[in-house]
């Protein structure tokens, strides 16, 4: 079994519009690009049905594309202003991390603790351990470490 061949788009497109234009027939231009007489006039007939398709905005595809791209820049660019935003207000290099965890909020938009603390140059776990340490064990969770220290140590193992 023969494996068919596949041609680039740049390859059907120099045919097809040297077909459109009418200077070689499809005989020549078959013999120039190596390909059969019948290609020729196929390709020439499907550029010039979706020729209309190239000056539809809205059924381009390059269009659509390029709309989702200019929305990911445009998020990108918002996000990057909060930062920045952030940055100006709090970022001072005389800081004491006390200070920088004081300036840490969970009520910014679109702004993670986690990137709070990279923008502020402190370590997510420094500040995670303070406010863990703050908050300290609920009474539930100090109950449930005393009954699980009273089975591991239990001396009927």
């Amino acid at each position: 079994m023969t494996k068919r061949k596949s041609y680039s788009s740049e390859l059907k497109s120099k045919v097809a519009l040297a077909a459109i234009k009418g200077e070689q027939t499809s005989n020549e231009l078959a013999s120039k690009f190596g390909i059969h007489p019948n290609q020729v006039s196929s390709w020439k007939r499907e550029a010039v049905q979706n020729l209309p398709l190239l000056f539809d905005s809205k059924s381009c595809p390059k269009s659509s594309k390029m709309n989702k791209e200019k929305e990911h820049l445009y998020s990108q660019i918002g996000r990057l202003k909060v930062e920045v935003n952030f940055l100006k207000k709090y970022r001072s290099l005389g800081m004491s991390t006390m200070v920088k965890k004081s300036h840490i909020s969970r009520g910014i938009d679109n702004l993670p603790i986690a990137r709070q603390c990279m923008l502020l140059g402190l370590s997510r776990a420094s500040y995670c351990r303070s406010s863990s340490a703050e908050r300290g064990e609920s009474q539930e969770n100090l109950l449930l470490m005393r009954l699980i220290d009273e089975e591991d140590t239990s001396p009927f193992l």
